[in-house]
């Protein structure tokens, strides 16, 4: 890597060990596991992650610009 023609830094591949360890595959997907947050009896709405936003819908509503009084502040 160069800066103004200097060089800052020069990046050479290191060899692999013979002894490293390569997966030839991913490891397997697990099945999802419905619940997992069960215990800790969290109060949270059936549509909390799709349900719509107030603020994103107040937002879509709003002004794009903001008013004289707002830009002046």
């Amino acid at each position: 890597m160069t800066r103004d023609g200097e060089v800052l830094a020069v990046a050479t591949p290191s060899p692999v060990p013979d002894n490293a360890s390569i997966p030839d595959t991913a490891s397997p997907k697990r099945e999802r596991q419905l619940g997992i947050w069960d215990h800790l009896n969290l109060d949270l709405p059936e549509d909390l992650f799709i349900g719509p936003d107030p603020e994103t819908l107040d937002a879509v509503d709003g002004p794009i610009f903001p008013t004289d009084d707002e830009a002046a502040a």
